[in-house]
């Protein structure tokens, strides 16, 4: 049996409801970046605190288990949010388990993303692989989309040796917010948080 890939993280994320405005995605796509469509779907109910459970574009079975909750980060004086250390394993996931995920315990969610990496003071035009061992900074700007209603995300997700998670985090930040947030938008811890808990809220 094929074993899991299982992947370390460090993640801040803000989700804010509406539709993503032109402002923000020409503040997001000022590095570069790559954009991708796709559904995936939630496990909502049971309610499992700490724990995220999702079908990634019905390819993989994801959980991921928060870790350590790392406290209030300010990236910037327009972003603070809450800063969490996960770990994930992703299982292979086919046509043949389709029929799970359309059952109230799911909820679907559209996502169009646009992606950028950081490694080694520089940008990747394209995704590392999947549990690569250096020290990389995801970060991702995504329209979301449950049922009739639009939000969108920012989040950074650091990956590597627990070491260099944080400094590559705060790196990657840096850069992003070194230009102001467009039309005096503030983030905040109230909007900070993990899919899992946006999804029961």
């Amino acid at each position: 049996m094929k074993r899991p890939a299982q992947a370390s993280s460090y993640e801040v994320r803000w989700i804010r409801l509406g539709p993503l405005d032109a402002a923000m995605a020409r503040w997001f796509k000022r590095v570069p970046v790559r954009t991708e469509a796709r559904e995936d779907a939630y496990l909502v109910e049971p309610q499992l605190e700490g724990l995220s459970v999702k079908i990634r574009g019905d390819e993989t079975l994801d959980v991921k288990a928060r870790v350590e909750r790392l406290g209030e980060v300010v990236l910037a004086p327009s972003a603070r949010g809450h800063l969490e250390s996960w770990k994930k394993c992703s299982f292979p996931f086919g046509p043949d388990s389709d029929r799970a995920i359309h059952s109230a315990m799911w909820k679907r969610v559209r996502k169009v993303r646009t992606m950028a990496w950081r490694r080694d003071d520089r940008w990747l035009t394209e995704r590392p692989p999947e549990g690569s061992p250096d020290p990389t900074c995801a970060i991702e700007l995504t329209e979301i989309a449950v049922g009739d209603e639009h939000w969108w995300t920012l989040g950074f997700e650091s990956t590597g040796p627990p070491d260099g998670r944080r400094g590559t985090l705060d790196a990657a930040a840096a850069i992003m917010f070194g230009e102001s947030l467009p039309d005096g938008l503030v983030l905040g811890p109230d909007d900070s948080g993990p899919y899992s808990e946006w999804l029961r809220r």
